[in-house]
């Protein structure tokens, strides 16, 4: 289950920072966003201008781009749901969220905008949803 506004309220600052910096360590892969496919192309470039984050050094090796806003603004709508798609299989510790002088509503809005759902995951032939077991 994804966070909702009203369990972050509940939270201080530090922890939604840390849920933040979570969301960058994920495995890739195991989430995706829901209904890209009926995203207007405003929509898919708000998405990824905000859910991309920064490559995290320089020397960091990654296929991901992180196309600036000017170049996604110039993308179609399949290139930019095929570019949040490749966001969704990059590497934990490849990228980074620059959180630290962000408002406790900047940090809110960014990690519902940004959490997607999980995937399930295959698990000895049943498969495993989030902690409970479905045939």
């Amino acid at each position: 289950m994804g966070y909702t506004r009203h369990s972050l309220n509940s939270h201080g600052k530090g922890d939604l920072k840390d849920i933040v910096k979570g969301l960058a360590e994920r495995e890739k892969s195991t989430y995706e966003y829901e209904n890209i496919k009926d995203l207007s192309k405003k929509e898919l470039v708000k998405l990824v201008s905000i859910c991309q984050g920064k490559i995290y050094r320089k020397d960091t090796k990654t296929d991901y781009k992180f196309p600036p806003d000017s170049e996604l603004n110039k993308m179609k709508e399949d290139e930019l749901r095929d570019l949040v798609n490749e966001m969704t299989g990059r590497d934990p510790g490849t990228y980074k969220f620059t959180e630290s002088n962000w408002s406790k509503p900047k940090l809110i809005d960014f990690i519902l905008s940004c959490q997607g759902i999980p995937k399930p995951r295959r698990k000895g032939g049943s498969l495993f949803v989030g902690g409970g077991w479905c045939l």
